[in-house]
């Protein structure tokens, strides 16, 4: 059952007070999790389960703290698709190493659950892209995680897609000259 739009506004609008008043890291979660939730309709993304559901980060928030509390940074997981996103790896990663190195980050999955919100997005609420907003800083370390300056042109969570979706520019240049040598 899907919440009115007023109260979904509502909920977004309590969150972003309490970010703004520097409430208590615990209060904002709390809150950032009850938003993502309604705004999911209390069903996994994934596999439309139902029952004991959970607002997860798509990307690691101890990774990217500034996406700690951004709308676009969550969806709502079922206990099964939850536990298999966390299955491997559930520390705090060591930013000597490259982005998953320790199994953490499974990045096709991140990207998938980007697709599947910019999916949701446009289907459920296309004239509330706040709904799943992510800053442009965000967005940008995004980006400079894959090697690319330049962002892609879309909304908030379609840019965080497409970022995601693509090899790092280094990898893609490498396989690039590899097959098409100049010369």
């Amino acid at each position: 059952m899907s919440r009115p739009l007023y109260y979904l506004d509502w909920l977004l609008r309590r969150l972003e007070r309490s970010i703004r008043l520097d409430h208590a890291q615990s209060t904002c979660h709390r809150k950032w999790s009850q938003f993502i939730r309604e705004r999911d309709r209390f069903k996994c993304v994934i596999c439309d389960g139902v029952g004991r559901v959970a607002a997860h980060h798509i990307v690691r928030k101890s990774l990217f703290p500034s996406a700690r509390l951004l709308p676009g940074n969550g969806a709502t997981l079922c206990a099964e698709c939850h536990k298999e996103s966390h299955e491997g790896f559930n520390g705090e990663p060591k930013s000597s190493l490259p982005i998953d190195a320790e199994g953490g980050e499974k990045l096709e999955g991140v990207a998938e659950l980007f697709r599947i919100q910019a999916s949701n997005f446009r289907s459920c609420y296309p004239d509330r892209p706040i709904y799943y907003h992510i800053d442009i800083g965000t967005l940008t370390s995004f980006g400079k995680m894959q090697g690319s300056s330049k962002l892609p042109v879309g909304e908030a969570i379609e840019i965080a897609w497409a970022i995601w979706d693509a090899p790092p520019e280094p990898l893609a240049t490498a396989i690039l000259s590899a097959n098409f040598p100049t010369g």
